[in-house]
């Protein structure tokens, strides 16, 4: 646990450097809860697939899931309404879809997407950007992960399900060029999203230093 403590932590200040340090706190504790629940999920399945409906039916939870309730909580004051329930739902998303690998269905990109402006900064204006950014974000960070994972993966570990092998075999390519496809697509979805936010300095900065 202190190991991920310190990773999350970490990740809090690296992917929001501009955020005020109790926010970075805030969401350095739920990325903690988050990465714990899901290095737990296959001991708890029956209590990860029921997480929101034992939320919205007040039923009690264990300590590890009500602790991630309270984070979601916490960090409810510091966005807009509309941000705020978007990384909401993010946990009950990741919590019910860990046994398939549904790539955009998983909701950390887009908790960490929808956390990058606090409504102490940016006001109620930045969700129609957030909106516009976030696919474009999610493949992004999607994208990173596939890249930076790959030797691991595919080299050494040589593990046959793999969304860059995947890739490969669906596009008829080689799995070099399908890896440089990944690239490409990340590059082209980093301009995009560039020219959604060009208009707005301040928070251009904020997603600049989140990539």
């Amino acid at each position: 646990m202190r190991k991920i403590a310190k990773l999350a932590a970490d990740a809090s200040c690296r992917c929001y450097p501009f955020h005020p340090p109790d926010l970075q706190s805030k969401i350095a504790l739920f990325f903690t809860y988050f990465f714990t629940i899901d290095d737990l999920i296959r001991d708890f399945p029956t209590e990860a697939q029921n997480f929101r409906r034992d939320v919205l039916q007040q039923k009690p939870l264990s300590p590890v899931f009500e602790s991630c309730r309270e984070r979601l909580i916490d960090l409810d004051g510091y966005y807009d309404p509309y941000s705020a329930d978007m990384v909401s739902k993010s946990v009950p998303r990741v919590l019910t879809s860990f046994r398939i690998n549904f790539r955009f269905k998983t909701g950390l990109p887009e908790a960490l997407i929808y956390l990058l402006a606090p409504r102490s900064v940016f006001g109620a204006e930045s969700t129609r950007y957030l909106v516009q950014l976030a696919p474009e974000l999610a493949v992004i960070i999607n994208g990173i992960n596939d890249i930076l994972s790959f030797y691991k993966e595919v080299m050494v570990a040589q593990e046959p399900v793999n969304f860059v092998q995947h890739f490969a075999m669906v596009k008829g390519e080689s799995v070099v060029e399908a890896l440089e496809g990944v690239v490409e697509r990340v590059v082209g979805c980093l301009g995009n999203g560039r020219r959604v936010v060009a208009g707005w300095p301040l928070l251009r900065g904020y997603v600049e230093a989140f990539v």
